[in-house]
């Protein structure tokens, strides 16, 4: 390899020294550099005849190859579109095609061929919202909230629900529907119960579903209890388990819950596309392997001490997670709600709980026991046996637990 200038030029001035044309002294003045360096450079001269480095012009052993820079770029090609940050594509790297690389030597990889990380940080600002410290126990506060994003690539939206433990950080239950409703903060709770136990509050943002918008009076019993607005039937459940709710009253209060949904749509669809997950039901089977590995990833404090509370064995979570209304069926186990008329199987003239459930349907609760409801007629339509009951109930449960809840909050 060619001398550069500067270098030529360093050699010329250690040649005349050799020639004793100019005194060590001079050379390290024009070299600016110790006189012991002066000396280092005659000796190593006077041995190879060149100045210029033994590995001058080699590749280093850890060079990236052109068949494995290839590879690389050619695997990011498929994640175009994906908002795959650079980060994320070295675990995949390692995981998907056991190529191990430096996160460095990654990025000027991809910057050299006009790759940009769809993350890349922007200026840092002033914070007008300083992070507020995590709590101390792990179960103090769950964090939730729903996020909706186009998680499949396909032009349309849903909504993952996301419930998290403001100490470690643990995501505790992760739950994907159509919209942000009922159903999906009931499956959300439910994760959180099953697989940690009950925990002291939980914090969420104005939904109509958390804190009621009515202006009706509070019952007698919670003006009592110093309610002012009646509670939902969210709240009342939150309630019955002793659980707090607490009123988030801007998307800064709720910041780690918000930071992971971008978590979330910054690594999800990338993922989905890895594993081939395309439609709500497969990200929700998806998400039983995939989040255990996510929070071990993602997981701090993780010796700070538990509070949740054990789910007590008598507890039948169906029951609890359910939408209610209180009925009163008639001699002929019938009852009415919402121009439809029902009928109890195997119960009559009693004053019943209807829960409604995308789990179980729709059913009938009388002093510990579980009836099964079949629809009658709707209005004066007489439902004809050939027509799906299943359709009517499910549109009856899709009224009630999967309906956008935050259109109604807006």
């Amino acid at each position: 390899m060619n001398l550069t200038e500067r270098e030529r030029e360093k050699e010329g001035i250690i040649r005349d020294c050799l020639r004793k044309e100019i005194t060590e002294f001079q050379a390290s003045c024009k070299l600016g550099i110790c006189i012991r360096q002066v000396a280092k450079m005659k000796a190593r001269l006077r041995k190879d005849g060149t100045l210029m480095h033994g590995n001058c012009g080699r590749k280093p052993a850890t060079t990236i190859s052109d068949e494995t820079e290839s590879r690389i770029l050619g695997e990011y090609s498929t994640y175009i579109g994906k908002l795959l940050n650079f980060k994320h594509f070295q675990e995949i790297l390692l995981e998907d095609c056991g190529i191990k690389i430096s996160y460095t030597a990654l990025t000027n990889l991809l910057k050299r061929n006009g790759i940009k990380s769809p993350k890349e940080h922007r200026k840092s600002h002033v914070k007008r919202h300083p992070t507020r410290p995590r709590k101390e126990y792990f179960g103090e506060l769950i964090q939730v909230d729903g996020t909706s994003y186009d998680w499949f690539d396909t032009g349309e939206r849903q909504c993952l629900h996301v419930f998290i433990d403001d100490c470690r950080g643990v995501v505790t239950g992760l739950y994907m529907a159509k919209n942000e409703c009922m159903q999906g903060y009931f499956e959300g709770l439910r994760q959180t119960f099953e697989s940690y136990g009950l925990p002291d509050a939980i914090y969420g943002d104005g939904l109509s579903m958390f804190f009621s918008h009515s202006k009706q009076e509070p019952t007698i019993d919670e003006q009592l209890q110093g309610i002012r607005l009646p509670k939902t039937q969210f709240a009342k459940i939150l309630d019955s388990l002793y659980i707090d709710l607490i009123h988030a009253h801007s998307p800064q209060a709720k910041g780690r819950v918000e930071r992971k949904n971008g978590t979330f749509q910054g690594r999800l669809v990338a993922e989905f596309h890895r594993y081939g997950v395309k439609t709500i039901d497969q990200a929700n089977d998806f998400f039983k392997w995939w989040l255990p590995q996510h929070n071990a990833k993602f997981g701090v404090n993780g010796r700070s001490e538990s509070v949740f509370r054990e789910l007590p064995a008598d507890i039948n979570l169906d029951y609890v997670l359910s939408y209610k209304k209180t009925r009163k069926c008639d001699k002929g186990g019938c009852f009415s709600m919402d121009g439809y008329l029902f009928q109890v199987l195997g119960l009559c003239n009693s004053q019943i709980e209807v829960l409604i459930s995308k789990t179980f349907g729709v059913k009938a609760y009388f002093k510990g026991e579980y009836y099964d409801v079949v629809p009658i007629s709707e209005g004066k339509k007489i439902i004809d046996p050939s027509e799906s009951l299943r359709s009517i109930m499910d549109r009856f449960v899709a009224y009630y637990t999967l309906k956008n809840e935050h259109s109604l909050s807006a």
